[in-house]
């Protein structure tokens, strides 16, 4: 055994992304376009337990909902549809390749419960030694069963961490804490924990109606991917809009939310840009403009895609989501 620098452990070999890709083309050649979306969402250890229950329901589309923990008093207080306790009596590995070997001990157990799922969405702080090893474990599972994976990290500012994971997976968000804390503060309308879950289901919101839904709007996961998969973590940003013009208030919203960044959208490669509005007030004009709008911000040569969804349970007469590529 040689000891390698954990920077690099959770790095997938080239085999093992050719792989994956394989498996899910053979997956989608087979499976029909209007079928129903198998959506998991997997809480990991810590931070990704705790927001489970929470992005679940806000995210009111049929999900799996899994928490892999090492501490049974965390699993206890997570009412997620299957769970899995990991390790020996709640004892912390040393480094992050003992973490690794702790999820591989029972890794038949965690693919277990990924079998059948098309989408899955990874909730993870990569807090420490035991969430970046068993998220990495749990992110092999679902790229050998050819998943589609989108790993979430609220709160992550960890750069290596973020791009190491991001190997293992098809794309990586970042929601940071800092940003939403600041706005808690500031609005004094919701907690900063509250922002945070219901920052990470809009992502997953977004993300599987593009998947689920048919027509000339929607996207397929390889599409997604060649919009969204950039060098860094990708973020989001989304606003509300009601009254005259509420659709371009909700984008102007949207395009200038603190969770993009300092550079907003203008130095993005990719974006995805996500229309939603209560039945029977969306117009095409609305849409021509906010693409007309997105078009100007837009960095030269980057890929835009546009999608529109009526939402009865909005509360809003708009809404406007923005994933940016990272």
């Amino acid at each position: 055994f040689v000891a390698v620098p954990e920077v690099f452990s959770l790095e997938a070999s080239q085999k093992q992304c050719a792989d994956r890709a394989d498996e899910r083309s053979e997956r989608n050649a087979q499976s029909p376009s209007d079928r129903q979306l198998r959506v998991g969402i997997v809480g990991v250890v810590g931070v990704g337990v705790y927001h489970l229950d929470a992005v679940a329901r806000k995210l009111n589309f049929p999900c799996k909902t899994i928490a892999i923990e090492t501490n049974i008093a965390r699993l206890r207080w997570c009412h997620a549809e299957h769970d899995l306790l990991i390790g020996d009596h709640g004892m912390k590995p040393a480094t992050i390749r003992d973490a690794q070997q702790m999820g591989r001990d029972r890794k038949s157990d965690i693919s277990r419960l990924f079998s059948g799922l098309d989408v899955a969405f990874i909730l993870t702080g990569l807090n420490g030694t035991t969430g970046k090893g068993v998220t990495s474990v749990v992110a092999e599972a679902l790229g050998e069963l050819g998943v589609f994976t989108i790993a979430v990290t609220p709160g992550c500012r960890e750069v290596e961490a973020v791009r190491s994971l991001q190997r293992l997976v098809d794309i990586v968000f970042e929601v940071p804490y800092d940003v939403l804390m600041n706005e808690a503060r500031t609005t004094q309308k919701s907690s900063w924990r509250e922002l945070v879950s219901a920052s990470v289901a809009q992502i997953c919101r977004v993300v599987t109606i593009s998947l689920a839904k048919s027509g000339p709007t929607s996207m397929n996961a390889e599409e997604l991917r060649s919009v969204l998969r950039g060098d860094n973590a990708s973020v989001v940003g989304y606003g509300n809009g009601d009254g005259t013009e509420a659709c371009l208030a909700a984008f102007q919203a949207a395009s200038t939310s603190q969770l993009l960044g300092p550079d907003r959208v203008g130095a993005s490669r990719g974006v995805v840009v996500f229309i939603e509005a209560k039945p029977g007030i969306l117009k095409d004009t609305d849409t021509q403009i906010v693409r007309s709008r997105m078009n100007e911000i837009a960095k030269d040569r980057a890929k835009l895609h546009f999608s529109t969804f009526e939402n009865e349970c909005l509360s809003s007469d708009y809404r406007v989501t923005i994933l940016s590529r990272g």
